[in-house]
């Protein structure tokens, strides 16, 4: 079933809780669309306890159906170590799993939309009880966060300019995406201070001591390895090859953010590759004149290296209300594949 159907059944009475205790134990609801649920589930038992068509054991039933699947979120977590997710059930099955030891790549062209699918990675992953930490090595938090709602509500440089141009949908995402982020205890957003060494090695002693369970950079192009190593592609390399030298160290995974170079490939040594557990590469159309709504909510996420089972997957997912989710039937059928 998919989530409204979960949803209907609820407000039908045709599932309990123990039912989708149970479809999240084996694997058939994931925790994040389980939360969803829950979510909209409330605000439908709110007004329905308004009106007087809810009924009070379905109030009992969703106070304690979140806890009974977090409680189940806890034990798989401590049975097979931290979970963490790409964003959506598709990406799940089509990319390689995000292992604690795990250095990862993901690069795209600038305003392709990779720093707005990693954060939204970050905030997922945080969501099955991760700790994460979100690492800007130019942007203290404020600006993260005023950063991360202008691109989830995709406000342009012109609207931002001349501010009555945000449509009133833009405004509610980028308020609604600073706040989810504000009051999220489990993602934390730091930034260097002006002058503070940009040292990868730096870096990542700085995370540690914060005990995180996935930690994300910003980007790796701004990062250094000593002071007196010129920036080339020996140091793109030296930083990809600590990174994993850490992680496999450490057992915390790390995903970095990186660019492609004047000839569209990724920049800096192809070593870089060789360094890593994971590469991903993301695009979308950016064509101005791009007419068809759909095809501008297209992001492409292409795996390009899997260390562990050397096969390599591709997702396209659909960037829609500030978030990613997967493309559906509908969609595909319309010829949106």
């Amino acid at each position: 079933m998919n989530k409204n159907q979960y949803l209907k059944a609820l407000k039908n009475n045709d599932i309990d809780i123990t039912y989708i205790s149970d479809c999240v134990k084996g694997g058939e609801l994931n925790f994040i669309d389980a939360h969803d649920i829950w979510k909209e589930w409330g605000e439908w038992l709110d007004k329905s306890m308004e009106k007087g068509v809810g009924t009070m054991q379905q109030s009992a039933d969703f106070d304690s159906w979140f806890t009974a699947v977090d409680d189940i979120n806890s034990d798989v977590i401590s049975n097979q170590g931290n979970l963490y997710t790409w964003g959506s059930p598709n990406a799940d099955k089509v990319f390689t799993h995000i292992e604690s030891h795990h250095s990862i790549i993901v690069y795209g062209t600038a305003g392709s939309g990779k720093t707005t699918f990693t954060t939204d990675v970050a905030w997922k992953c945080s969501q099955l009880g991760n700790d994460v930490l979100y690492v800007s090595i130019e942007m203290n938090a404020d600006t993260l966060l005023t950063s991360f709602g202008r691109k989830a509500a995709a406000i342009t440089k012109a609207q931002w300019r001349e501010k009555h141009l945000i449509s009133q949908a833009q405004k509610d995402i980028y308020h609604a995406t600073k706040k989810k982020f504000t009051e999220n205890k489990k993602l934390e957003l730091f930034g260097l201070k002006a002058g503070e060494s940009n040292c990868i090695t730096h870096v990542l002693d700085i995370a540690e001591a914060k005990n995180p369970n996935l930690i994300l950079i910003d980007n790796m192009g701004l990062l250094s390895f000593s002071g007196e190593m010129e920036k080339d592609e020996r140091l793109d390399e030296a930083i990809s090859r600590y990174c994993q030298l850490w992680t496999n160290q450490k057992n915390i995974p790390v995903i970095m953010i990186h660019h492609v170079n004047k000839s569209g490939k990724m920049a800096g040594s192809q070593k870089i590759k060789n360094n890593s557990d994971g590469v991903f590469f993301c695009e979308r159309n950016m064509d101005a004149n791009e007419k068809d709504p759909l095809e501008k909510k297209k992001f492409i996420v292409v795996e390009e290296k899997d260390r562990d089972f050397g096969e390599f997957g591709i997702n396209t997912f659909i960037f829609d209300k500030g978030t990613f989710r997967d493309m559906d039937s509908s969609e595909s059928q319309a010829g949106f594949d």
